[in-house]
Parts: C-alpha cells; sequence; structure tokens
C-alpha cells in the first residue's frame, strides 16, 4: 500500500486537529467530514507526507505508522504556532463550505487545506517532530531555538540517518547557513563519528564555486555539528523530478559544471564517492554545486581508496564500489555517466543502460557510454579528462535559453527581435534554409573513418530530420513568404525543441505546439476535473508569456477601450498600469470579454480550456507544469507569503517553472483566462474527443494556473477555477493568447 493509501484513514484526523487549532472553523470542519470518506485525496495526503518526509523512504514510513491521535495533537500544535496572517489563510480556505455544502466545495476546501499545511514549515516541523520521537530519535530542535548563541533556527530541513539538518541564521555574519547535527546515539560509533568528521575535513579542504563551502565543525555537549553554505535552488532530483528529460542544451551547462567541481576535487586527490542527484544543488540553471561529501576518501597512496561494499547508493555505484574493491577517480566519472544519462533519457533503467536515441548528439551519446562501462580501464582516467573530451568533441549544442539565468531579458519585446544566431532550419545569410543539425551529420559522414557502414547509418539519420511532418506551419523559408502572409516571423528552436515564431502585430513570442493526443484531467481531482478522459488536439501556436502592460496598452490606445482599473488591494504597486517600470508585468483585471477583445484586434485568439491543459502538462501529464514536484518559490510566483508580500512579478521571472512546450508562468502569476464556457459536469458527459470547445453555454468562463495569491494546490496544470466574464474584476486575472496555424 502506498504512503497515501496507509494516511488516506488519517484524513479525519488532520481536520479534526485544524478545527482544534482553529476553532472558527469547526463548523466547516464538521461538514468535511461528513464527506471525508468520499473525498479521493490519497495523491495530494500522499504529497503531505513526502513534503514532510523529504524524500527520505524510511521517514516517510514512520509518518505513515503514526496513530491518529498522534496527528491530530501534530497537526493542532504545528498550526497554533502559525502566523496570524497564515491562520487567516486557512481560515479562508473554509469560508465557501457552508452547512449542505456540496461535494465539490468540500473537495476543494481540504485541498487547499492539505496543501497549505505541506507548505507550511511549524506543520512539517511538528508532524516530523513526533515521528522522531515516535523512532526514538529524540526532540527536534524548533523555530527560534539558538545553537551556542550564534545561530537561531530557521527551519528543519530534514532528517537523514546521521541526524537532522537545520536552515539557521548565524548571528554573527548576519547570514543564513546549514547547520547539520549528528545524532547523539552515534556520537559514540567510531564509524558513524569518523565518516561525519570525514566530510568536515574534506569540505574545508575544498574551495571552488561549483562546491558547498563548509565553514565550520563544533561540538555543543556531546553533539557535533558543522556548518556549510545556505544554498537557495532546488536538488537535481527535484530538477527532474517526474521523469523530466532534458536536452543537450539544457544539460551541458549542467554536467559541465558537475564535472568541473570534482575534476576539481580529483585534483586535490579527493573521490566524491556518492555522486547523485540529490547531492546537486542548483542556485542556477548553469551553475551546480555539489554536496554531502560523506563518503568522500583522499587517496594518498597509488592503490586508491576503499569503501565497505555497498557503501554508497546503488544506481549510481560503479562495478567496484559495489563488490568493495579499491577505488580510484574512475568510480565518480561512472557516477557522472550515470547522471548524465538519466538527465537525458529521464530516466534509470532497471538492468542494462542501453544506449540514448537519436535526439541526444552522437558524441554525448559515445561518450556516455564509455563512462559507464563497467570495466573501468575503458572509462576516462578522471572527471577532467571526461570534461575536456565532451568540451572538445561534443557539437555546439543551443545552451540554455538567456532567460534560464537571467529571467528579465526574455520579456517579450514590443519591436522585432532577430535570433542571434542560425539554428535549426532558419534562413542562412545565402538565402538557403540550414538544418544545422542535419549540417552537423553531414559533416560527421565526411569525416568518418569507421567505414561505410557507419556513413550509411548517419545519413539516413540526416535523411529523417528532413522529413516533412504533416498538418504543421510552413516550414522557415529564405522569403519567408508564408510566414509573413500568417503574421509570423520564425525566430528560434528553444531548448525544449519547439519553434518560437514572433507575432509581427504585438510582437509576441508563440510557440508552435504539434498535434498530438493526451490524458485530460486527473482522477485524484475534484469532481470537475474528473474523469481522465483522451483528448486529441490540432497543432496550434500558444504565447510563451501571458499578455503584459504595455501590449494591453497599445491595444487600449488603438481601439480607445477603456483600461485597467488601479489596483486597491493592500500597497499593491502605484501606478501598475500607466508606469512603464511595470510594463513588462501581467495585464490583470481584465474581464474574459477585455480579453476576447483584445484578441480580436491583434488576430489571434484565446487558448481553449484543453489547449491550455496541453501546453502545461505536455504528453507526460505532469501534475503541474514544470513536472510533478510540488511548487515552491523557485518555479513560480503563488501564495503572496513566498514572495516578500509581493502581488505579480515580471513575466519569465520564473524560468525553473518552464512547461514542457517551454511556456513560462503556466503555474501561478495570474489566472488565465479560456475560451470555454465553464461546466461542473463537462468532463462526465462525453465531451468530444477531438479540439474540444467545453460546453456550448453557461454562466461562467474556465480560468486556469493560478495567481500570485493561490495556494499551490491551484497551480496543478488540471486545476480548473470559474468566473463570471462580465462579473468584479480580480486583480489576480489575465491572460494568454493562442492562434491556429493559418490565419
Amino acid at each position: 500500500m502506498s504512503e497515501g493509501g496507509r494516511w488516506r484513514g488519517k484524513l479525519k484526523a488532520i481536520l479534526r486537529g485544524l478545527a482544534a487549532a482553529i476553532p472558527v472553523v469547526g463548523p466547516a470542519i464538521a461538514e468535511c467530514l461528513k464527506h471525508a470518506e468520499e473525498a479521493k485525496l490519497e495523491a495530494k495526503i500522499d504529497a503531505l507526507v513526502r513534503r514532510v518526509g523529504r524524500g527520505d523512504a524510511g521517514r516517510t514510513q514512520t509518518l505513515a505508522e503514526m496513530s491518529e491521535d498522534e496527528v491530530e495533537r501534530a497537526v493542532a500544535e504545528g498550526v497554533s504556532r502559525l502566523s496570524e496572517a497564515d491562520r487567516a489563510r486557512l481560515t479562508a480556505v473554509f469560508e465557501p463550505v457552508g452547512s449542505g455544502a456540496l461535494g465539490a466545495q468540500v473537495h476543494e476546501a481540504v485541498d487547499g487545506a492539505l496543501s497549505a499545511l505541506a507548505d507550511a514549515p511549524p506543520v512539517r516541523h511538528t508532524l516530523l517532530s513526533y515521528a522522531c520521537q515516535r523512532a526514538g530519535e529524540g526532540r527536534l530542535l524548533a523555530p527560534g531555538d539558538r545553537i551556542d548563541a550564534r545561530y537561531e533556527v530557521i527551519e528543519l530541513i530534514g532528517v537523514g540517518g546521521m541526524g537532522a539538518v537545520y536552515r539557521a541564521r548565524d548571528l554573527t555574519l548576519d547570514e543564513d547557513v546549514v547547520v547539520k547535527f549528528l545524532r547523539a546515539e552515534l556520537a559514540g560509533d567510531a564509524a558513524c563519528a569518523r565518516r561525519f568528521l570525514q566530510e568536515a575535513k574534506v569540505g574545508l579542504s575544498l574551495t571552488h564555486e561549483g562546491i558547498v563551502r563548509i565553514r565550520d565543525v563544533r561540538k555543543t555537549g556531546e553533539t557535533s555539528y558543522l556548518t556549510m553554505e545556505w544554498v537557495e535552488g532546488p536538488t537535481l532530483r527535484a530538477f527532474l523530478g517526474g521523469g523530466k528529460r532534458l536536452t543537450w542544451g539544457e544539460a551541458e551547462p549542467i554536467a559541465k559544471g558537475i564535472l568541473s567541481a570534482l575534476a576539481y576535487a580529483h585534483a586535490k586527490g579527493v573521490l566524491h564517492l556518492d555522486l547523485k542527484p540529490e547531492n546537486v544543488l542548483l542556485p542556477r540553471p548553469d551553475a551546480p554545486k555539489l554536496c554531502d561529501f560523506g563518503l568522500a576518501r583522499v587517496v594518498a597512496r597509488p592503490g586508491g581508496a576503499s569503501l565497505l561494499p555497498g557503501a554508497g547508493t546503488p544506481h549510481y555505484m560503479a562495478p567496484e564500489q559495489q563488490r568493495g574493491g579499491d577505488l580510484d577517480a574512475r568510480a565518480d566519472v561512472y557516477a557522472a555517466g550515470v547522471l548524465l544519462y538519466e538527465m537525458l533519457a529521464g530516466e534509470l533503467p532497471m538492468g542494462v543502460f542501453e544506449p540514448l536515441d537519436g535526439s541526444v548528439p552522437v558524441e554525448i551519446r559515445e561518450m556516455v557510454q564509455v563512462a559507464l562501462s563497467q570495466k573501468r580501464d575503458k572509462r576516462p582516467k578522471d572527471a577532467s579528462t571526461l570534461l575536456e573530451r565532451i568540451s572538445a568533441e561534443g557539437p555546439s549544442a543551443p545552451a540554455i535559453p538567456r532567460a534560464a539565468m537571467t529571467p528579465t531579458s526574455q520579456v517579450p519585446a514590443r519591436a522585432p527581435v532577430a535570433p542571434a544566431r542560425t539554428v535549426s532550419g532558419a534562413p542562412a545569410a545565402d538565402g538557403a534554409p540550414v538544418n544545422r543539425t542535419k549540417q552537423y551529420i553531414l559533416d560527421r559522414i565526411a569525416k568518418q573513418r569507421a567505414g561505410m557502414d557507419e556513413a550509411i547509418r548517419l545519413k539516413q539519420e540526416a535523411e529523417q530530420l528532413e522529413a516533412p511532418r504533416e498538418g504543421r506551419l510552413p516550414a522557415p523559408a529564405a522569403s519567408g513568404g508564408a510566414l509573413r502572409d500568417a503574421g509570423l516571423k520564425y525566430l528560434q528552436e528553444n531548448a525544449q525543441g519547439y519553434e518560437e515564431y514572433e507575432d509581427l502585430k504585438t510582437g509576441m513570442v508563440l510557440i508552435r505546439v504539434p498535434a498530438g493526443k493526451f490524458e485530460m484531467g486527473s482522477d485524484n481531482g475534484g469532481n470537475d476535473e474528473r474523469p481522465v478522459h483522451g483528448v486529441i488536439l490540432s497543432e496550434y501556436l500558444i504565447g510563451k508569456f501571458v499578455v503584459t502592460n504595455a501590449q494591453y496598452r497599445d491595444f487600449c490606445r488603438a481601439k480607445s477601450h477603456a483600461e485597467p482599473p488601479q489596483p486597491s488591494v493592500g500597497s499593491w504597486y502605484a501606478g501598475y498600469f500607466s508606469d512603464s517600470q511595470y510594463d513588462d508585468y501581467p495585464v490583470v483585471a481584465v474581464t474574459w470579454g477585455d480579453a476576447k477583445a483584445y484578441c480580436d484586434w491583434a488576430g489571434l485568439r484565446l487558448p481553449t480550456e484543453g489547449e491550455w491543459e496541453y501546453a502545461a502538462r505536455g504528453q507526460a501529464g505532469w501534475n503541474y507544469p514544470w513536472g510533478n514536484e510540488e511548487p515552491d518559490g523557485t518555479r513560480a510566483n503563488y501564495d503572496k507569503k513566498l514572495n516578500g508580500g509581493d502581488y505579480t512579478r515580471k513575466v519569465g521571472s520564473y524560468p525553473w517553472g518552464v512547461s514542457a512546450f517551454g511556456a513560462l508562468d503556466m503555474g501561478g502569476n495570474v489566472w488565465e483566462w479560456c475560451a470555454d464556457w465553464y461546466g461542473e459536469w463537462y468532463y462526465k458527459e462525453a465531451p468530444r474527443v477531438q479540439d474540444p470547445h467545453g460546453p456550448t453555454a453557461g454562466s461562467h468562463r474556465v480560468v486556469r494556473g493560478g495567481s500570485w495569491s493561490s495556494l499551490g494546490g491551484r497551480l496543478r496544470a488540471y486545476s480548473r477555477s470559474r468566473r463570471d466574464p462580465g462579473g468584479r474584476l480580480y486583480f489576480g486575472d489575465g491572460f494568454r493568447v493562442a492562434r491556429s496555424p493559418a490565419p
């Protein structure tokens, strides 16, 4: 049974804990308890448990085994420690639930409450603390506790086999740090104490921008702890969550950063020996940092280092490491090969590593296979050698878009922007279209020395790249005539591999989404999001960003259309719509009619609900636009408390939240109007499979994606909501455009 299944029986305990901590919601909780059995929230409970357990299987198991009384007490204690603002948000979640509430209202309220609990550090802390006490691991430090009068605990990051890890504030240097404790009961274990001290010593000896810096190691009473720099950003595991597959352009800077840091460590005689996605942090897409040198060894003799058999993480361990033999830098090279494979394939096989497919440049495919050799004498001798080979032989693949490092540079330009360089399919200077990938393969053929069979295989690959694809826009041509007639200008192929065009009238960037089939909805969602059903979509284009103030202002001036009102919510930015400093922020407070009027003027349209969800989820059917990982402050602008009290943010400010097709901000920032009427039971009424357009009539229109004020659950790519198309203005409502291939 899954963790979520084991927790399903504890849903009532969670609700009772909420009622105990916030008595005012007691009547609403009573209504929710009537429907608790029918609320299918296993996925959300599962997410809550995993969030608290930080992905540690043993910790998650302990949490799942907590009694209902323990769950109720822990939730009540955690909620009672929330700030007044956070308690008010939780209270507001239950406001729509009155006497005789509908199941859908109850489901939405409980779903929102679970999301809020998963995002609340005090609640996560108390649940984990109760679990640790159950496991006999003693009391955890709480936010506000002091360590040696120098460090003040901010939050618990996680609890592992060696001990607890906290984020804390260094009160002397006024900066955040990570504090890692060795469990008191392990202090007397010579092997554990030696490993803990080894991590500190190795870390202190390494000073490289790609390695998390160890600051100090100390002892308080009988307990040892070390401090290290705090790195803001997800782990590579979180980034790859849900089987996300990277292009070589996306993986290249990550791979080179990891290998550069490993090469430095190897030059110092240090082996990492536990390289895996969990031990790679990503403060920026092009700047990975290695952490956790707990298994590291310093090679001080020709024979290398050694570990006990099985020390490490099985999938990433070289064969000689699994056997417990002598080790050298080639063990880390093997692990780096596994990391590369996982990034480019989107998964790890249970058995043999089959060669990567043709979407990966051939040199990189070959280099990964070499790094994964079972016999270490066939692998590169160290990380520096592997890095040199990748740099020398790897093709000049497109890099991660500039916006992934400096988000504001990808704000849609109002004037035409020429691509910086010729890319696949873009016109060359002499007027002939150039397919860069094809040209690369043909050049490879010309230099091929391995024989005619290999040359024939590569030629076939090149010819397949030229095969026409049906149902698409005309391919970019030298004259650009067909595209200009359609009001478009080809720009580039984005990092996700999809073509981007400029709409010549508005200057907007549009992404070409190929025709395809996907599973719409979720059986774990609300009544209006069930059942899952197959949908087939024709090719279309969708805006890379939502419509900005500047773009909407052009329309208002051209058509003498009424401007949106100045937001009056709290301390919202003065002059939000009229002040040029907010030109690249999303337009808000627009009705469905306003959005449609803009689209009519621009020769565009609103996306259908199916088109919006497909652009957000992709064919993989992710829960969120970026994958299956729960939202956090690095991927989306949501839940006002996470962004320092701000409201909207500039479009494109969250590159980690990019969707499968390359669209940005599809989760959070602003709700987005869709073309469809809203129907609560529409999914159950056998909607049309081909290009559905929603019910033929209704009282509300669909909005998708959540906004700056939404709780995390609202950012799910399948989550549906509705608005009166001509009713009250919401300062979190905006829109994104779409268009069909032909004008």
